[in-house]
């Protein structure tokens, strides 16, 4: 071999170790290099944007003069066989865009390169698209008693909304909404839920679900809400709403002392007081249940003073509603005063906070044995800095109440110290006999004192404790003292949620393992 030769094999020795190690093929090592192939592209991986696109990159570095890719709809096993659901020639650099594809389907995903005549192996990858969501958030702006005003992005190819829940319906969309994104769908029910799904075709593009609005009568600061009350027909509901010129959003009273005071409005039939949740408003009012069969208060953000109690149960049945509420001040959330022998079949508190309220005085009081409540469920709500010196629930043997439940769950209670008969004060008053049952599952206790118990009452009932958290409440799940008839949680676990800023009222959970284990107000339902 002479001088020319060898440096020439030398050259093209290096030229190919540079190109090998640049964009390697995974199957062919360098003993099976093919000089009549490119080198297949490396690196390649494929990310899902926007739900509904991809993202594709790769690494290579032979002389490809562009990128063929091919994709195979529901190929999860990547099998690649057959014509490929899209492909795309002369593709030229990383990263490349992939728009619009089927949402919730699985992609297999190949590329190779091409040039001067030859082309690489396939590089492969696979991916999962996520339901897509062209509709906007629908605000109650939108929503009415019989319709839904739908947006999503304008000019978007979409051809129907598709109706489940309250009814099944295909509405076809016409040129006009299609340009404008929106779309109004009317001969809706009152208070009923909806699914709308919007469609290309048969790809579905995106999908909210809306509850139509009750048939409400509106109340503004000012009005007669007693009278409004009582004029309401069974099953209405009527609509705390801010001022119409914006001015107020307050429905907050003064005695004829000019001193705050709680306006007491009485509930006789089956009624609802609510307020829109994108439209707050703040009440100092209470409500006295004599005569109705079901009540549900919601969105409204409560503030009383500490004589007040903001449900009194004189004479109701049926079924008690409170959801999404915050509430302060009253000396009790609720309260059975003994004055007329009636039943509840079911109390809800759920997706509420409340705080800085009853000062020497229960949350929740039924001990004077007339009204009986069946079963109360509380679950996804705060209560924080309240019943000091005082407890938290407590209820009464009555005989018309053999067989209380009280599910508690998914709670977060800070700072409650029930100091006098305990936390959960539940008892039968009948010797032996366990009537009420509590379960006590998913909640964190938090900063309460040494002087906190469960009950100290030797005749409370069967308190069922599962998963429960404590974090400086050290005589919930221990008993320093020793004695019978205080109850303690041996299951208890200790640990810090973590709270992102309690002093100011936030008690957002950030401990992961909570998080992870679905513990305390973690999200509402």
């Amino acid at each position: 071999m002479n001088l020319f030769k060898k440096i020439s094999y030398i050259l093209g020795i290096g030229a190919l170790s540079l190109q090998v190690t640049a964009c390697s093929d995974p199957g062919d090592e360098l003993t099976s290099v093919e000089f009549d192939r490119l080198f297949t592209p490396t690196s390649f991986e494929v990310k899902v944007q926007n739900k509904v696109d991809f993202r594709l990159l790769w690494e290579c570095r032979s002389h490809a003069e562009s990128f063929t890719v091919q994709l195979f709809a529901n190929d999860a096993a990547m099998n690649f066989e057959g014509t490929p659901t899209l492909e795309y020639t002369d593709v030229k650099e990383s990263p490349y865009i992939i728009k619009g594809l089927d949402s919730e389907t699985t992609y297999a995903v190949r590329i190779k390169a091409v040039g001067n005549g030859k082309e690489s192996h396939w590089a492969t990858a696979s991916a999962a698209t996520a339901a897509e969501q062209i509709f906007e958030a629908v605000s109650d702006d939108n929503i009415t008693g019989k319709s839904v005003t739908l947006h999503w992005p304008a000019g978007s190819a979409v051809t129907t909304i598709e109706i489940t829940g309250g009814k099944t319906e295909s509405y076809t969309l016409s040129a006009a909404e299609k340009a404008a994104g929106e779309a109004t769908i009317s001969g809706l029910e009152y208070e009923t839920a909806y699914t709308f799904t919007i469609m290309n075709g048969s790809k579905a593009r995106g999908t909210v679900k809306v509850t139509t609005m009750p048939n409400y009568i509106p109340a503004y600061p000012g009005d007669d809400l007693q009278a409004l009350i009582d004029n309401a027909a069974e099953g209405e509901t009527v609509m705390l709403l801010p001022a119409k010129d914006g001015s107020t959003s307050d429905f907050i009273y003064l005695g004829e002392d000019s001193e705050p005071t709680t306006l007491e409005l009485t509930i006789s039939k089956g009624v609802a007081v609510k307020c829109l949740g994108t439209k707050p408003v703040k009440a100092r009012i209470k409500f006295v249940l004599n005569g109705t069969n079901s009540f549900t208060t919601e969105n409204i953000f409560f503030t009383g003073v500490s004589s007040d109690a903001l449900v009194k149960l004189t004479n109701c049945t049926g079924t008690i509603t409170m959801n999404k509420i915050e509430a302060t001040g009253y000396g009790n959330l609720i309260v059975e005063p003994g004055e007329t022998v009636s039943v509840v079949d079911e109390i809800n508190i759920t997706n509420s906070y409340f705080h800085d309220m009853c000062t020497g005085k229960r949350f929740i009081d039924s001990q004077k044995k007339k009204t009986a409540v069946k079963v109360l469920n509380m679950h996804h709500c705060t209560v924080a800095n309240s019943c000091e010196g005082s407890d938290f629930i407590r209820f009464d043997y009555n005989a018309a109440q053999q067989g209380l439940v009280i599910n508690f769950y998914n709670n977060t209670l800070y700072k409650i110290e029930a100091t006098s008969k305990g936390v959960f004060y539940v008892r039968s008053n009948a010797a032996g006999d366990k009537y009420f049952t509590a379960n006590i599952e998913r909640n964190i206790f938090a900063e309460c004192s040494e002087k906190v118990f469960f009950s100290q009452d030797a005749k409370a009932d069967n308190l069922l404790f599962s998963n429960n958290y404590y974090y400086n409440a050290p005589s919930l799940l221990t008993n320093p003292e020793g004695g019978a008839g205080k109850i303690f949680d041996t299951t208890g676990q200790v640990l810090d949620p973590e709270f992102k800023d309690a002093a100011n009222g936030d008690f957002t959970i950030q401990n992961e393992t909570l998080l992870d284990k679905n513990i305390g107000n973690i999200a509402a339902e």
